[in-house]
């Protein structure tokens, strides 16, 4: 009598735990995996591992594997013995640029499928682009397709460069019902003033929330009974905290820091701006918060173009009297109420972590149902 057939390995590649948008990308697709599928998690990062309990709890394995810029030949003979040992079906890397490294490992392990995501849009500096297109240049090379995180980016891509044979687009999804019950659940005893403006996304240069500060100001002015609500964490808090202070608004806002509990959050606030760059790539926040049912605002960028459509209201990037303007029409509870339903039911109809997961495992060759 035989033995049954192992049960198929697929490896997740991050460079990191953090409470990232990669991060929660991959956990939503462990927890939403086939259940024949045993997950790997390869963390880059070990320094990093405030995500790690909660990929432990949703079945996955976790093995640290220290990236060093100045030792890439031992990383890469270290992820070659990795591999070798582990014997995966499929590799995800969620790291752009490493995962260049990350693939000529695979491929000298003899890894049938390897393939990379990219979060973000080809930079506009040229100096960076063209290192950008070599990445891709590399990735033919070794067979390893790209999928971008929305059209949006797998175009900025196109209209450059030719990307390896496979390569598309597979907008983020997220765990909509759950998002949504914790939100009406917080919704429940949330107080009706002051009239909670938030924004949950790293504090970096990709994002735009000085503009958001500044639209804020102005709203002020005429409507003191609101409050802004900065959720997460990056390199440029202390410019933001020192911003905010300088336009008087030190006991307006909120800075949170990252925070595990966004869903309850979001069920505290009353409106949604999301203002960010021309380099965004999707925002993963944004779906949570059209989950959540809230009435959106958000910059009129190629990604938020895409999420949102018709269901919230876009306006100019870096232009805070038209931001502030569009919030202040929806401070009035009876016009943004039909805002909120019609995010809701977008995120419905094209951004559940279900048609998320269900194209990524069928873009690696697992067809059976997902979780």
């Amino acid at each position: 009598m035989t033995d049954p057939p192992a049960p198929p390995i697929l490896v997740h590649v991050l460079n990191g735990l953090a409470l990232g948008g990669n991060e929660h990308l991959c956990l939503q697709l462990v927890r939403h995996a086939p259940s024949s599928i045993q997950h790997r998690v390869l963390n880059l990062n070990p320094d990093c591992q405030t995500m790690r309990s909660q990929f432990l709890d949703a079945g996955a394995q976790v093995v640290d594997c220290a990236y060093h810029p100045r030792q890439r030949l031992r990383f890469v003979r270290q992820v070659v013995a990795y591999f070798q040992r582990q014997r995966p079906l499929a590799v995800v890397v969620y790291t752009f640029g490493l995962h260049v490294l990350v693939g000529l490992a695979a491929r000298l392990a003899g890894v049938a499928t390897v393939v990379a995501r990219a979060g973000n849009p080809l930079p506009r500096d040229p100096g960076r682009q063209q290192l950008w297109v070599r990445i891709v240049q590399g990735s033919r090379l070794l067979g390893m397709p790209i999928y971008s995180c929305s059209q949006a980016v797998h175009e900025s891509f196109t209209r450059v460069t030719s990307l390896p044979v496979g390569s598309r687009a597979i907008p983020n999804g997220c765990d909509l019902q759950a998002i949504a019950r914790r939100a009406q659940q917080t919704r429940q005893s949330r107080s009706d003033r002051p009239t909670v403006i938030g924004m949950v996304a790293r504090l970096n240069a990709i994002k735009d929330q000085a503009t958001l500060l500044r639209a804020i100001a102005l709203l002020h002015a005429d409507y003191p009974e609101i409050a802004l609500w900065l959720v997460g964490d990056g390199d440029q808090r202390s410019s933001l905290e020192a911003l905010a202070v300088d336009l008087g608004l030190a006991k307006v806002v909120t800075f949170w820091g990252d925070r595990a509990d966004v869903p309850d959050l979001l069920g505290k606030m009353h409106l949604y701006a999301f203002s960010t760059t021309a380099d965004e790539g999707f925002g993963i926040a944004l779906i949570e918060a059209m989950a959540a049912g809230l009435p959106m605002v958000a910059s009129d960028v190629p990604a938020c173009r895409e999420v949102l459509g018709t269901a919230g209201c876009l306006v100019p990037p870096g232009d805070a009297p038209s931001l502030a303007a569009a919030l202040g029409t929806w401070l009035d509870p009876a016009l943004r109420q039909p805002w909120g339903d019609r995010a809701y039911q977008r995120a419905l109809e094209h951004y559940t972590m279900d048609i998320c997961a269900a194209t990524w495992y069928g873009e690696l060759g697992w067809t059976q149902e997902v979780v």
